[in-house]
């Protein structure tokens, strides 16, 4: 007869339910706390790299053209477009380009038809609220340089004296010299199409300050119109009137720059801080600004850069003009 093998009887150990229920309660609400930070985060990291892209895509279409142009950079404004409508055929919208030099009002027109917004991804910046998903929307703007312009002393909005260009009187002695046309070109990368044909070239970044330490393209959320001719429509400037410079050795003017005090020229920690159009670097990214640079480099800029490191930025021949090359590197 076999004998039945007895086992020890099992310790039941567990929750009761009403722990189980506080146990599932508990971890509820930790996921209710936790999720959106996490979902937000990833978001706002992608939707900063979408910046970013664009930015680095506008950069690389300026090195496109300048291939297809004898090393040139595209004007601010050649008389008919500014930057942003010579780059269409480098950003794969050659067809756009055709239609704009066959009629120039062509977009508008279609757009009272239709009111249906023309809209550019590359041109925008998806946080930038005030030109993404709107009609020819434009979060970017152009090295413009500096400049003579006037500044309402009590809104502290600015406009132009005149036309913007490379025509400034550094001495203000009622003449523009020669010498003081390069030394206003030394400073900003795009610039309006001149009696004289200049067109700043890669190469002549190259071997100037360097395309490393040049500041191209940056953020600006009053940009608002890709279409547009207008300085602060598509470029950043700075007033002279805003720096102080050291006297050359030889008598002559510089750019090696002493103090700065920018006010509405500085860059704008939070958008829209200036009434009216303020062409200055500003964006939506808490405490940073992304900045692309002339050899295509794309970087994340804290808004309180130096004012003298930012205006260093700003030059792509000042090293000519006695400015000190270590204000690039400043910390």
């Amino acid at each position: 007869m076999q004998r039945r093998t007895r086992f020890p009887k099992r310790l039941r150990c567990g929750l009761s339910r009403i722990e189980v229920l506080a146990l599932v309660c508990l971890i509820g609400f930790l996921i209710s706390m936790i999720s959106p930070a996490v979902s937000r985060a990833p978001r706002g990291a992608a939707r900063r790299l979408e910046c970013q892209n664009n930015l680095k895509q506008l950069a690389m279409a300026v090195m496109n053209y300048a291939v297809a142009n004898q090393g040139r950079m595209p004007l601010l404004e050649d008389g008919q477009f500014g930057w942003p409508v010579a780059l269409l055929p480098y950003l794969d919208d050659a067809a756009l380009y055709r239609t704009l030099k066959a009629d120039p009002l062509a977009v508008e027109k279609e757009f009272q038809s239709s009111k249906k917004p023309l809209l550019r991804r590359v041109l925008s910046c998806p946080v930038d609220m005030s030109n993404a998903r709107q009609h020819v929307g434009l979060s970017y703007v152009g090295n413009s340089g500096w400049g003579r312009f006037v500044v309402d002393s009590k809104t502290e909005a600015i406009r132009d004296v005149r036309l913007h260009s490379a025509d400034v009187d550094w001495d203000r002695d009622g003449n523009v010299t020669e010498d003081e046309r390069r030394l206003t070109r030394a400073t900003g990368l795009f610039w309006r199409v001149h009696e004289d044909r200049f067109q700043l070239t890669l190469d002549d970044i190259s071997e100037g300050d360097g395309q490393t330490t040049t500041t191209m393209f940056t953020e600006n959320t009053n940009a608002r119109n890709w279409l547009s001719r207008e300085t602060f429509d598509t470029g950043f400037v700075v007033g002279l009137d805003r720096i102080k410079f050291e006297p050359r050795q030889d008598g002559g003017l510089g750019l090696n720059v002493v103090s700065a005090n920018l006010g509405p020229f500085a860059i704008q920690p939070k958008p829209r801080v200036l009434p009216g159009r303020s062409p200055v670097p500003s964006s939506h990214h808490t405490g940073l600004f992304n900045v692309a640079f002339a050899d295509g480099r794309v970087e994340a800029v804290n808004v309180n850069i130096a004012p003298r490191v930012y205006l260093a930025s700003m030059t792509w021949n000042g090293g000519r003009h006695g400015e000190d090359p270590k204000r690039h590197y400043e910390p």
